[in-house]
Order: C-alpha cells, then structure tokens, then sequence
C-alpha cells in the first residue's frame, strides 16, 4: 500500500514537471523573435507595377491567415497579378493554419493570380513545401520574391503589348 503510494505520487511530480517544460517549449516558439529582418537594401525595393505584398507579422498564424483569407476572397476588384506574402516573421504554423492559408492561396491560383511565398519558413517548413506542388513559388527572401515578381510583371507585361 505505501509502495503504491510513492509511485503514485512519483507519477503526479513527474507528470506536472513534463507539463510544466511542454508549456515552456510552446510558449518559446509562440514568442520566438523574427528570425529574419530585410536589409536597407531590401526594404528600399520597390514593387513592381502589378504586384501586392502582404506582410504576416506575429507569432501565431492563425489570425493573419484567417484575416488573409477574408481579405483576398472579397477583393476581386484587385489590381494585381503576382501576390507576395512575407512569412518571415512568423515563428510557427499549426495544421489549421495552414488549411486556411491553403484554401486562400488556392482561391487566389484559380483567379489566375500568381503567388510568392517569401520566407524564411515557420516552423514546420515542411509543410510549405506542399503549397509548392500548387504552383505557389517559395522564395527564402523578401527580395528574391521581389525579384521574381519584377520578372513576371515585366514578362506579362510585354505579352500583353504583343496581343495588341
């Protein structure tokens, strides 16, 4: 019986200290420091004609994206072709998340709309690499997302002068 007692009560400290570093690692990656800031030069390029760009800032990703999704399925006046969406300020990602980013990227390629996910990449990146397989371009920087669009604006562009 007093055996059974010290297990039990082992049980209960051991469980309550692995809940208590649990709780610390979720609260470290909810708060972790962006992990990437543009260069002046980055932040002095400017956007081509026909290009957005949307900034995720904060910790959690779960507001943005929602605010993201609510943002880009009203607009279908929009004036761009090539979306770039900087998530390098996000610390992590949770499957929800994710789906909402999924189904407002999707809306977005079926518009005809390019997009640019512009990282570093919350964790997990691996799940980024699914959007990937949707057409979505993944780029590790701002300004290579920047770049890319310059080339894609500047390439419909001239197609469209050609059409004429």
């Amino acid at each position: 019986m007093l055996v059974s007692l010290y297990v039990l009560a082992a049980l209960v400290v051991l469980l309550a200290v692995g809940g208590i570093f649990a709780i610390r690692r979720i609260l470290r990656l909810r708060t972790a420091a962006p992990r990437y800031e543009p260069t002046n030069r980055e932040a002095s390029l400017a956007l081509p004609v026909g290009a957005c760009l949307y900034r995720v800032n904060g910790a959690q990703f779960l507001g943005a994206a929602l605010a993201a999704v609510a943002a880009m399925r009203s607009s279908h006046t929009d004036t761009f072709d090539v979306l770039i969406m900087d998530v390098s300020r996000v610390a992590s990602v949770d499957e929800g998340d994710f789906i909402a980013l999924e189904d407002a990227l999707g809306a977005l390629r079926r518009r005809g709309k390019q997009v640019i996910l512009a990282g570093p990449f919350p964790y997990p990146p691996a799940l980024f690499e699914r959007l990937a397989k949707d057409g979505v371009r993944l780029s590790q920087s701002l300004r290579d997302a920047i770049e890319w669009a310059q080339r894609v604006t500047a390439h419909a562009a001239a197609s469209a002068r050609s059409a004429r």
